[in-house]
């Protein structure tokens, strides 16, 4: 899946930018609908155009590159299970995307984004530890690309780290020391390669040489092993983002795409219980001046660069208009032609100005509203 670059998205926008929504089929009969439907967005948006900004020349051209993907079947080959797809004067962008989604035309001065942001919010960068008695893998996940990072631990496995303890003791011997872990004629713990102390050495270095890699990335790891090997190495590790959840099982014979597979949901729960804690907090942020749910006094506070956090509302738009000279706010129950998604509007600029932003579903917002913010303390 390509990378959606929000910030280069909101930075396209110009006077009739144009963004198309619809849903795909990855395969099946369905997919013989998707060119047809396709069309018949592309002329609604001409249609747009023409009555707004183009004459019917210029909006065919406009909209050219676009007209062409009806005839690829490069691109129709390619569909997942919804398309995202955004045409300015500078050419055409598409995102084939796993998310359903409703149908929408928009045409306006910022490129329609709300509906992929609940997915990028999701992709953050994380990382998997599989660790077991014959392997250690550390695999690093940026951009939605899993690949395997090179430790520089002593040892790569609880055998070769016993071989080399061995090693240890025979050339302490030959030199005239004396384990002191050895009892002469007596099978002590340490003899075995697989107890517990042996385990908790090989963590032990395991996590020393994971800290040298990750450090200070305050990027969410994931533990993929054994109970007993994890159970061990969580006691060993100091990392502040260790998640609670496992990938429980024998993670050797699993390919790096497997355990990103499996590690996903783990971090997306996490991810979503971050902010919901972060909603939570709203309240106590309200009842100090800090928190709105007012739609013009967080676009009053938005444009004064005042806003902390914002809080959307997915799968919802609210139609009206904003003008920023007078900070007025007119919202319209039903779209009109000159209307413009005021959740849009204020999300394009929270990703310009690097504001962060959360999308929830409505049912978990602060007492279902549409949309929130928290203000900075310091104003």
């Amino acid at each position: 899946m390509k990378k959606i670059d929000l910030q280069q998205l909101v930075n396209l926008s110009e006077e009739h930018a144009v963004s198309i929504y619809s849903q795909t089929h990855p395969s099946g009969p369905e997919t013989r609908q998707d060119p047809i439907r396709f069309r018949g967005l592309l002329l609604q948006a001409e249609q747009t155009l023409v009555s707004w900004w183009l004459s019917a020349l210029k909006a065919k051209r406009f909209l050219e590159p676009a007209n062409e993907l009806l005839h690829s079947s490069h691109f129709w080959g390619n569909q997942a299970n919804g398309l995202a797809l955004f045409i300015t004067s500078g050419g055409v962008q598409y995102f084939c995307l796993p998310t359903e989604f409703d149908e929408l035309v928009y045409v306006g001065a910022n490129l329609h984004l709300t509906p992929v942001l609940s997915l990028e919010q999701d992709d953050v960068p994380f990382w998997i530890l599989a660790i077991s008695s014959q392997q250690v893998r550390l695999i690093q996940i940026e951009a939605g690309v899993a690949q395997e990072v090179e430790l520089l631990s002593p040892s790569h496995s609880l055998d070769q780290l016993s071989k080399s303890i061995e090693v240890e003791r025979g050339l302490q011997s030959h030199s005239g020391n004396r384990d002191t872990n050895v009892i002469h004629g007596h099978y002590t713990e340490t003899d075995n390669p697989h107890s517990t102390l042996r385990k908790q050495e090989y963590c032990a270095e395991v996590e020393a040489a994971v800290q040298g890699v990750i450090g200070q990335s305050h990027a969410p790891l994931v533990l993929a092993g054994d109970r007993s090997m994890i159970s061990i190495f969580r006691h060993a590790c100091k990392y502040d983002e260790l998640l609670s959840e496992t990938i429980f099982g024998n993670p050797d014979h699993q390919s790096v795409g497997v355990l990103y597979r499996d590690a996903m949901p783990i971090v997306q729960r996490k991810l979503q219980k971050d902010r919901l804690q972060l909603a939570q907090s709203f309240y106590q942020f309200q009842q100090n001046g800090l928190a709105t749910q007012n739609m013009e006094e967080i676009f009053a506070a938005m444009y004064a660069d005042r806003v902390e956090t914002l809080f959307i509302a997915g799968m919802q738009q609210v139609w009206g208009l904003y003008n920023e000279p007078s900070g007025a706010v007119e919202i319209h129950t039903n779209r009109r032609d000159d209307d413009e998604d005021l959740l849009n509007l204020l999300a394009t600029q929270a990703i310009s100005k690097h504001v962060r932003w959360v999308v929830l579903p409505r049912e978990q917002m602060p007492d279902q509203s549409v949309v929130a913010a928290i203000f900075h303390r310091k104003f």
